[in-house]
């Protein structure tokens, strides 16, 4: 940070206490996920998005499948490093209407792929399927 001069532009927080988190994500114009590493479904990335706000993820695991389609699913999937990072950072920073859109996008994904109920759905009937065909061995 010190080296960029950015210390006075950035604050680590540290953790914060999951209850306080959509009091950040409101607070927040676009939220990075960077992950380099596989990761199962990222949640901090889902609940951005179910607070309204526009997301660049790395291409990365779960990721992958939350930002199926760039600026349709409510933000933007790219390669997991800086150089790729920095211009979709950048083109939300410099377009408020472009993340007012992908914020809305991002909001309307959640609500319907990523429901608790579309969950439990899914997962019944991942059962039931496994079960019929363990009956039919």
């Amino acid at each position: 940070m010190e080296r960029n001069n950015l210390a006075n532009a950035v604050e680590f927080l540290g953790h914060v206490p999951h209850e306080e988190m959509p009091r950040y994500y409101a607070a927040a114009d676009i939220v990075s996920i960077p992950t380099y590493h596989s990761e199962g479904t990222s949640l901090s990335c889902l609940e951005a998005m179910a607070c309204g706000r526009p997301v660049v993820v790395t291409d990365v695991g779960g990721l992958k499948e939350i930002i199926y389609q760039d600026e349709v699913d409510g933000g933007f999937k790219v390669k997991p490093t800086a150089e790729a990072l920095a211009p979709a950072v950048e083109k939300l920073v410099e377009d408020p209407v472009l993340r007012g859109r992908l914020g809305e996008n991002a909001r309307r994904r959640v609500v319907d792929y990523f429901t608790l109920e579309r969950w439990e759905q899914q997962m019944r009937e991942f059962f039931r399927t496994v079960s019929e065909r363990r009956g039919q061995n």
